[in-house]
């Protein structure tokens, strides 16, 4: 809903745009907040390892190394889309790409979740100030 479509039949209309970018401004939101403290708690009970400073800052410097890859590679990429197949076959095809992408998260990690048992959680290696 982005952008026109050449498989959906949506056209250069205003109002489906204007939706898309809505809708995409919520996905945002409700991805990129929780993400660092997701990857930080993955980390901890695939490893078994409690909290530190450590591995919240080595997760940060993943986090955001992998999001300014992707704002360097998805401008060149579209942009040469665009150049060979089109705007909107551009549009189709990364519309393509994100669902393809969900739907293999989906089923490689989403799904085997809710088959595993949780391993129990490790004492936080932070000490914790004293109280006075």
């Amino acid at each position: 809903m982005f952008g026109p479509s050449k498989m959906l039949g949506f056209g250069t209309n205003l109002a489906i745009s204007t939706v898309g970018l809505g809708i995409l401004g919520v996905a945002c939101s409700v991805i990129f907040v929780p993400l660092l403290s997701e990857i930080i708690e993955g980390v901890q009970e695939k490893e078994n390892i409690g909290e530190s400073a450590e591995l919240n800052d080595k997760a940060a410097g993943l986090f955001n190394t992998a999001y300014a890859i992707g704002c360097i590679i998805a401008p060149i990429l579209g942009g040469y889309l665009d150049r060979v197949e089109g705007f909107r076959t551009t549009c189709d095809i990364m519309a393509c790409s994100s669902f393809a992408f969900g739907v293999f998260y989906f089923f490689f990690r989403v799904l085997p979740g809710f088959f595993m048992k949780p391993k129990p959680k490790q004492p936080s290696m932070v000490e914790s100030p004293e109280k006075i």
